[in-house]
Formats: C-alpha cells, structure tokens, sequence
C-alpha cells in the first residue's frame, strides 16, 4: 500500500507539471509609440503614432486610444489584446470608422498591433506596428 500511495503521489507531481513556464497575465495599460506601416486605400507614408491603453472596468478589458478621441474596446487573453470589429459613428454622414485587430507580445516581449480600417466606405487599409512602451 506504501508503494501504490508513493506512487500516486509521484504521477500526480509529474502531471501537474508541464513543458511550459507559468506566466502572469500581460498588463497592455500605458502608453507607447509606434510607427504604422500600412497599406490599401488609405495608406500614407508611415506614420508616427502614440498609441495610449487604459485598463477597462472589467479584468481584460482595455479602451485603445489611437489619438484625437478615436477609442476602440479590447479585450485580453494571454498575450493577446483582440479588438473586435467595431464602427465608430455608425449611421452618421462623415468619418465612419470601421476597425479591428490585435497586439500581440511575443516571447521576447514585443509588442506587435495589426490591424485593419476604413473609414467612409472609402476602401480597407491593413497596417502593423511594432509598439515601444514608454
């Protein structure tokens, strides 16, 4: 009965271990400076942008503010922070902005945005970034 209990002891350990290391949930909140890289009907030459996330009222979720009150809601799931598609000013004349995307960090802690908009029906751009926190 010895041996069956050491036993059992020594499987429930190996079990509980595994190949990849525990890590803490990534915090996206702060500010950082990216440079856009984009292309389709909206893209310009690269553009310099300070991007600034806020941790929302609810564990995982986050508002990204691209600048001159454009903010778009995310949420975050390991080291990714999905940002479904959303509209901004939906229904309106002008400046409809449809957008989406995710940052990503990587194993070396790079922040990577990829994202897709369009604004006034006017065609899809596809942009990426990498993300340097400030």
């Amino acid at each position: 009965m010895k041996y069956i209990t050491l036993l059992a002891l020594t499987l429930t350990i190996m079990a509980s271990c595994s190949d990849e290391p525990m890590t803490e949930p990534i915090d996206f909140a702060g500010t950082y400076e990216a440079q856009l890289d984009c292309t389709g009907e909206l893209a310009e030459a690269t553009e310099s942008v300070t991007i600034s996330i806020q941790r929302g009222d609810v564990d995982g979720n986050y508002t990204i503010d691209l600048g001159d009150d454009v903010l778009f809601h995310g949420t975050a799931v390991g080291s990714t922070l999905s940002i479904d598609r959303q509209i901004l000013n939906e229904g309106g004349d002008f400046d409809v902005v449809t957008f989406e995307g995710a940052i990503v960090v990587d194993q070396d802690g790079e922040y990577t945005f990829d994202f897709q908009h369009e604004v006034d029906n006017e065609g899809m751009s596809t942009c990426q970034s990498v993300m340097i926190k400030q």
